[in-house]
């Protein structure tokens, strides 16, 4: 509450000075607290002279406080390059730290609650010049977000040159057979092949780069759902719009490259006739990424799953997701989630444990405290973790996902026209009650017995 009065008449002289600034937002009173906000609105409005007073008085640009914004960040989502670069023209001395604080490079490598930094919003917002700036600043551009992206594969501007490239794909193809036409073929897609030798005589490996205009192309033509990179809508792709769409998961990659295959090689008539014989996608090194991360962070994230809500507490299990795929994250968010909660259990099961031990006795009057402890602990697991399931499925945009079903490439079956829809599909050819009949019923009958006969047989013996 309360109004700012701010002389903004610009300030002559050079730019370049030290400023000491708070760097904690403790430390900022109710009227500091204000300036934060005219700072923010200043730098995304482009206001410089505004900005750069403020900053003068002691206020810095790279504190976050409403939403997890701060005045640089403002700036980026204004593509204010000018302001951007004023900001960071500053030197800065931290009076709130009791050590050498460095506050730009701080700055420069602070994440928000989605683990995107600086640059990953500067390729978010499209701001091209803000990107190449903090990229000359020494900005980190391999860091990956929750959605395992860089910030190069939100920049739709960037163009990797084809020898730095990894591969992505291989190929075995037997030296006998093969008379040429598979070279040529990867030769007209325009894709960089590379031969390796593999143990067994007569085989050659042919592992391949995939430029990312083909990645567009096919996302195009199959069309593929991409997420748009500022609101997070999963959108048919389109190349003329390719600016406003993220990058492509590794589950995309896997799944263009193989119909790029089988459009373009014809890879299963190939290994019909005996010329390839096998092909498959390969790891990249976001893998090795992924393996890291899990490896030192696996005790945090148990812990994190139980006390905190914040998704870049999550970031391991979130970039294990973002390779592997949503299913297979699930799964893992699903086992680390359960992990955490069976150690609250696990407390009064060990000290029933000792008790049953103490007394010799199977039987004692806490067994049926214990039952309804387990009672209260399984009902409240499952509720927290609805809602657990809910915030992932958020983050991988499977809110609405509808599993599917699939049959092997050999299963055999006589194809009918359904009589009430008219669509095609397979025949089965027993009933829905045949199979609860002859299937479902027994085996339940059959489970019943053998608990009732080893509760018998425990209480003989």
């Amino acid at each position: 509450g309360g109004t700012v009065l701010l002389d903004t008449q610009p300030r002559e002289g050079p730019l370049l000075e030290k400023v000491k600034v708070k760097t904690l937002l403790a430390s900022y009173t109710k009227a500091e607290q204000g300036y934060l906000r005219v700072l923010y609105w200043a730098c995304s409005r482009n206001k410089r002279d505004i900005a750069q007073r403020i900053i003068l008085k002691g206020i810095s640009p790279f504190v976050m406080h409403i939403q997890e914004r701060n005045a640089l960040i403002g700036a980026i989502k204004g593509n204010s390059f000018e302001t951007v670069k004023m900001i960071f023209d500053f030197s800065y001395q931290a009076i709130d730290r009791s050590i050498e604080y460095d506050v730009k490079q701080e700055a420069m490598n602070s994440t928000n609650h989605t683990s995107n930094t600086l640059l990953h919003l500067a390729a978010i917002y499209n701001a091209h010049e803000i990107y190449k700036h903090l990229s000359l600043l020494g900005s980190d551009t391999e860091k990956r977000n929750i959605k395992g992206f860089t910030p190069g594969d939100l920049n739709s501007e960037i163009e990797i040159p084809q020898s730095q490239l990894e591969y992505e794909y291989a190929i075995i193809v037997s030296e006998k057979k093969n008379n040429g036409a598979i070279e040529a073929q990867i030769k007209r897609m325009q894709l960089c092949p590379q031969n390796y030798p593999v143990y067994e005589p007569g085989l050659n490996h042919i592992a391949l780069r995939v430029p990312e205009k083909l990645y567009r192309k096919a996302a195009e033509e199959i069309p593929l759902e991409i997420e748009t990179k500022r609101y997070g809508f999963l959108e048919p792709y389109s190349q003329d719009m390719k600016e406003f769409f993220c990058g492509f998961a590794a589950r995309h990659r896997h799944t263009m490259i193989d119909m790029l295959m089988e459009k373009e090689i014809d890879v299963k008539n190939y290994m019909s006739c005996g010329v390839i014989i096998d092909h498959y996608p390969l790891h990249t090194k976001f893998l090795k990424e992924v393996e890291h991360v899990w490896s030192n962070a696996l005790w945090s994230v148990l812990f994190y799953s139980l006390f905190s809500h914040q998704k870049k507490d999550m970031y391991p299990l979130y970039m294990l997701g973002a390779y592997f795929g949503e299913r297979t994250g699930m799964y893992f968010a699903w086992l680390v989630f359960y992990t955490a909660w069976l150690s609250w259990i696990a407390i009064p099961g060990i000290a029933m444990t000792i008790i049953q031990l103490c007394y010799m006795s199977v039987d004692n009057m806490l067994i049926p405290i214990y039952c309804v402890l387990i009672s209260l602990w399984i009902t409240v697991m499952n509720q927290m973790w609805k809602r657990k399931e809910h915030e992932y499925a958020h983050v991988w945009n499977t809110l609405n996902y509808q599993g599917r079903d699939t049959e092997r490439d050999d299963y055999k079956s006589e194809m009918m026209i359904h009589p009430r829809t008219g669509a095609l599909k397979n025949r089965v050819f027993t009933t829905p009650l045949a199979r609860t009949l002859f299937m479902t019923i027994p085996l339940i009958i059959f489970g019943l017995v053998l608990i009732v006969a080893a509760f018998i047989g425990f209480r003989i013996w």
